[in-house]
C-alpha cells in the first residue's frame, strides 16, 4: 500500500526477531497516525459490516451500547489492562465518548452479540496495517469478552468469524499482538492457528508507556 509506510524502526528483522522503536521513532510513529494519514487510509476503504456465526452476531457499535459496555467493564481492571487503549476505570461516559468519536479511519470494531438473547458480551476490533504487503489486518490487543461469558468459546468463535471475513476480503494473512501475561488470548490464537512471529514493542499510553508484546501471524 504505497504511501502508507510508517517510520522504519532502528532494528527491523523478519518475523522471528524483535521489532522495536526508539523513543524518537515512537513519537514519529504516533505522528504518522495523525488525522491526514488516517484520512488517506480511509480512502483505501475499510468496510463496516455485520458478521454472523452459529451463536454470535458481530455488528458495529451504537450509542445505545454505551451503558452495557460500561457495566461489562465496571471494576474489571484485569480485562482492561489486557487491551491497548481502554482507560481504567472504564465508565459509561468513556464508552459513549469512544462510540461517538468513531473508530480510527483504518479500523473496524465489532460488538460481539449473543444472537439468541441480543446481549452485548464484548468487542473485537481489527485494523488495516499499512506498509506490510500481505499482512492486511491486525487483530489482538483489541478483543475482550465480559467475565460472565468466559470459558464458552465466544472469543474464539468471534475471532474465527473475523478471520473468515478477512479471507473474503482478499487478504493473505492477519497478524495479532498479545501481552505476554495474557494466557487466555494466547490460547485463543493457538486454537485459530496463529504462529509465533517474535516480539514487538509499542507505545501504549493507556498501559503506562512502552510495552513488549508477543506477535503472531496467521496465513489465510
Amino acid at each position: 500500500m504505497s504511501g502508507f509506510e510508517p517510520p522504519a524502526p532502528a532494528s527491523r528483522r523478519r518475523c522471528s526477531t524483535r521489532l522495536s522503536y526508539t523513543p524518537a521513532e515512537g513519537r514519529a510513529y504516533s505522528a504518522w497516525w495523525a488525522a491526514p494519514q488516517r484520512a488517506a487510509i480511509a480512502a483505501a476503504g475499510v468496510v463496516t459490516t455485520t458478521l454472523r456465526t452459529a451463536r454470535l452476531t458481530l455488528r458495529p457499535l451504537a450509542a445505545a451500547d454505551a451503558p452495557r459496555l460500561g457495566a461489562l467493564l465496571a471494576g474489571e481492571s484485569a480485562i482492561i489492562r489486557m487491551t491497548a487503549r481502554l482507560p481504567d476505570p472504564y465508565t459509561e461516559a468513556a464508552a459513549r465518548a469512544w462510540i461517538a468519536g468513531g473508530a480510527a479511519a483504518n479500523e473496524q470494531v465489532f460488538g460481539v452479540i449473543l444472537s439468541a438473547s441480543a446481549e452485548l458480551i464484548g468487542c473485537i476490533g481489527v485494523m488495516r496495517e499499512p506498509g506490510t504487503a500481505g499482512l492486511g489486518y491486525w487483530i489482538g490487543r483489541g478483543y475482550w469478552i465480559g467475565r460472565g461469558y468466559w470459558n464458552r468459546g465466544f472469543a474464539t468463535e468471534a475471532a474465527r468469524a473475523v478471520l473468515d471475513w478477512a479471507r473474503g476480503d482478499g487478504l493473505s494473512a492477519i497478524s495479532a499482538e498479545v501481552f505476554h501475561d495474557n494466557p487466555a488470548s494466547l490460547r485463543v490464537l493457538a486454537k485459530l492457528g496463529f504462529a509465533p512471529a517474535g516480539d514487538v514493542e509499542r507505545d501504549l499510553p493507556a498501559r503506562g508507556g512502552r510495552r513488549r508484546l508477543r506477535r503472531f501471524v496467521r496465513r489465510l
